[in-house]
């Protein structure tokens, strides 16, 4: 299961079929968004109402224990989502009756909150004075990102992406237009939008020459 459970009202009731379904033995993998790399990169971005359910290695291992599920592994993938987790479990299996990776608390996540609170005040304070603003990647959840920074400042213009399919497209309920970055950005500040992807899109920037680019959540 590929990132699915996140996005089900009532996983206890899926997890009730898939037991069934499977024999002794079996094993059962599956990837959804990681609530430890969201609390340890301060992605509260990644918060948002597409996803009911919100997962960590405990809870998720506590999860598939209640329908005879051991848990054998896990690894993380930063590369995506701000961070995603992939479990090995397998039917039958008896698993040790311990957490297996430190317990998020409601503190930590806290921390972790105010801890974005104050970055993106930081990333508004700073581009206050600042003209010729643009964003850089059309990503599929800027609308939130937006939201979360609140700054009117960004609702509106031009998004600079390279993919083809999403140029000359608009976000719905936003003034912000989709269009293929200029073969030079002198001049011009440019806030790096699809965080995701921070990295490829750093250094395509770097070579159009930009006054300065500007990092939301201080990903470097």
């Amino acid at each position: 299961s590929c990132h699915t459970f996140e996005h089900i009202p009532d996983p206890l009731n899926s997890l009730q079929k898939i037991s069934d379904l499977c024999s002794e033995g079996a094993d059962f993998f599956i990837e959804v968004p990681s609530f430890e790399t969201l609390c340890e990169l301060n992605r509260i971005d990644q918060v948002f109402h597409q996803h009911v359910n919100y997962f960590s290695v405990n809870s998720m291992t506590e999860l598939f224990k209640r329908f005879g599920f051991g848990y054998i592994n896990h690894t993380f993938n930063f590369d995506m989502w701000g961070g995603t987790m992939i479990l090995h479990f397998k039917k039958g299996h008896l698993a040790p009756d311990k957490l297996v990776v430190e317990k998020i608390t409601a503190s930590k996540f806290k921390g972790s909150l105010s801890n974005f609170k104050e970055q993106t005040n930081l990333f508004n304070n700073q581009i206050k004075s600042f003209d010729n603003v643009h964003l850089f990647g059309a990503a599929q959840m800027l609308p939130v990102l937006l939201y979360q920074l609140n700054n009117k400042k960004l609702n509106s213009g031009i998004v600079y992406d390279n993919n083809q399919s999403r140029v000359g497209l608009k976000y719905p309920h936003l003034d912000l237009f989709i269009e293929e970055p200029p073969m030079d950005l002198r001049g011009e500040s440019i806030v790096i939008s699809a965080l995701d992807s921070y990295r490829p899109i750093f250094k395509n920037i770097l070579s159009l020459n930009p006054r300065r680019i500007i990092d939301v959540l201080n990903l470097k």
